[in-house]
């Protein structure tokens, strides 16, 4: 899959680390997990500063992203008939 030339990739901070694959149109899949313990272990934040940054800080910012060039945040589920 070739990464497209516009996606948006996170740099302040730097999510690289938690970064899982791509989606069918080449933009960036994130795990929020990954991205909770990321900033957790490199930035020393608790596990609820680092949902409260991410929640205001990353995903604030997404729908102010052309939807082309979005990235996605993969939210893992622990029993997936819960949703179905």
């Amino acid at each position: 899959m070739e990464l497209n030339p516009n996606a948006i990739k996170f740099t302040n901070p730097s999510y690289d680390t938690t970064i899982i694959g791509t989606t069918q149109d080449g933009n960036l899949v994130y795990d929020y997990e990954k991205m909770v313990t990321y900033l957790v272990e490199t930035e020393a934040m608790s596990e609820e500063e680092a949902i409260d940054f991410i929640g205001y800080n990353t995903l604030g910012v997404l729908l102010n992203i052309p939807i082309e060039n979005r990235p996605i945040i993969l939210y893992q589920v622990e029993d997936i008939n819960e949703y179905i």
